[in-house]
């Protein structure tokens, strides 16, 4: 995973993780997969089981995609 990947992985994370009810609210898609497109960046994350983000295969088929403009 690249640099830039892994540190806006780990700063949703860590917001995330200051945000119990965001977690809970999670939590019950373990195992979903997300695919988030903001151009230039397409990052592909899996939600585990404690309801955070975690880096996955991009082979995978996303369960939602979130896309926002490139504006």
């Amino acid at each position: 995973m690249p640099f830039a990947d892994r540190t806006i992985l780990s700063a949703i994370n860590h917001v995330l993780r200051q945000e119990r009810w965001a977690l809970d609210r999670l939590r019950p898609f373990s195992g979903s997969f997300m695919l988030l497109v903001a151009p230039p960046l397409r990052l592909f994350w899996r939600i585990d089981e404690l309801g955070c983000f975690d880096s996955a295969d991009i082979h995978a088929s996303p369960d939602v995609t979130l896309t926002f403009p490139s504006d």
